[in-house]
């Protein structure tokens, strides 16, 4: 009985000795607990961060676009504003009413490739080689020698 009274004062002992231990420890936890709570603050603060930079960058890119589609749509709107329009012709000539066919069939001697030369057409065609001739056609330039020659009225009824 001795021995397990000593043994009741050597735990008493030991479990007075501990306190001072837990108390350590308990100071660290708190202690610990704190840092990584700052720790923990400061990552937070450093993502809201982030998260504004991502989302001014973001904004440029999106306000750049924008711009970059703004002019591309008034290129657009010119382009579209300036189709069917045709470039003024460089001397006055007094047009004659006359479609293309019914020019071509009154002067036939028009159709060879020197008249088509002499009077300046861009692609004139090998005499006798219609093959060559219809890869060579070309509406604008056809339509620039009309104009030109003055054998084309544009908004002018033809007496035909």
């Amino acid at each position: 009985m001795l021995n397990r009274i000593q043994q009741g004062a050597n735990m008493a002992n030991d479990l007075t000795n501990l306190v001072p231990h837990i108390e350590e420890m308990r100071a660290r936890l708190a202690q610990m607990a704190h840092s990584e709570r700052s720790l923990v603050e400061e990552l937070g603060d450093q993502l809201n961060r982030l998260d504004q930079e991502l989302l001014q960058n973001v904004q440029n890119v999106a306000a750049g676009h924008e711009t970059r589609r703004g002019a591309i749509f008034n290129e657009l709107q010119a382009l579209a504003g300036s189709i069917g329009t045709f470039r003024p012709v460089r001397e006055p000539v007094e047009p004659v009413a006359i479609s293309p066919a019914d020019f071509f069939e009154q002067n036939p001697d028009r159709l060879n490739r020197d008249v088509a030369v002499e009077n300046g057409h861009p692609h004139a065609p090998a005499v006798g080689d219609w093959r060559q001739a219809t890869k060579n056609l070309s509406y604008a330039d056809e339509l620039d020698l009309l104009l030109q020659n003055g054998h084309l009225l544009i908004g002018k009824s033809s007496p035909h």
